[in-house]
């Protein structure tokens, strides 16, 4: 397990991981096709690290973009190459966006999974949301991978949905990544799990090689497409009053 003040910057790290990285390019455009169905003006990226998704949100949707992490290095980034959006930093254990502001859509996508305290994260991302709440958060065993990165824990999606509905929320449960997010996880823990996360995790560029092995998985997620199911969670939470 990282030292707190460590597992704080670990993602200052993890630029060309967050941009090249199947996974979470994956992820990127399963939130992507889930926030085609609804409307709003403003989105606050609650983890955002290097603001990838947040970039793609404002740019596909036209709204105006906030953004939050618990890395000063990462936000002060984020506030030089993205000067259109606005940034913050933010410990979601303990913080929520200054003045009470509320935001139309609020996603956190795979943050909740590094808090400690992950009832507290929750309740904090509900008093900043105005209307929808998108959560996604890792399923699935807690491998050697997961804990070096600073996973906490993994979710069985019932107890995460518990606790928004508590706050008036309705919620919605699905799950993605069958068959090659899975099986992904799987290989990388099996096969030399250290080297795999020094090689392509614990890096701040990837070398050409490293993305070209990155787009071919990429290509390979796809398949999930036609499945249903899997270890990777997604919860959409409505605001029961804002209907």
């Amino acid at each position: 397990m990282l030292p707190e003040s460590d597992n704080n910057e670990i993602a200052a790290g993890w630029d060309h991981m967050h941009k090249y990285s199947p996974a979470p390019r994956h992820r990127r455009n399963i939130i992507i096709k889930m926030l085609d169905k609804i409307k709003f003006s403003n989105c606050l990226d609650a983890g955002c690290a290097q603001g990838y998704l947040l970039h793609d949100i404002v740019k596909r949707y036209q709204v105006k973009g906030f953004g939050c992490d618990i890395s000063c290095k990462v936000i002060n980034a984020n506030r030089a190459n993205d000067p259109d959006c606005e940034f913050s930093v933010i410990n979601l254990e303990t913080e929520s966006w200054p003045h009470e502001m509320k935001f139309d859509v609020i996603v956190s996508s795979e943050v909740i999974e590094h808090i400690k305290d992950w009832q507290s994260a929750i309740k904090n991302l509900i008093s900043m949301t105005g209307k929808y709440l998108l959560i996604t958060v890792p399923g699935g065993n807690l491998r050697t991978i997961d804990k070096m990165v600073g996973h906490h824990r993994h979710f069985n999606g019932p107890e995460l949905i518990a606790e928004i509905t508590q706050y008036g929320f309705s919620c919605e449960l699905t799950r993605h990544g069958f068959p090659m997010h899975s099986l992904y996880k799987k290989l990388i823990n099996f096969i030399m799990p250290q080297k795999i996360y020094e090689d392509f995790s614990g890096i701040r560029s990837y070398t050409f090689s490293q993305r070209l092995i990155s787009q071919c998985i990429y290509y390979l997620f796809f398949v999930n497409y036609f499945f249903r199911g899997g270890e990777q969670l997604f919860v959409l939470a409505k605001r029961v009053d804002s209907e």
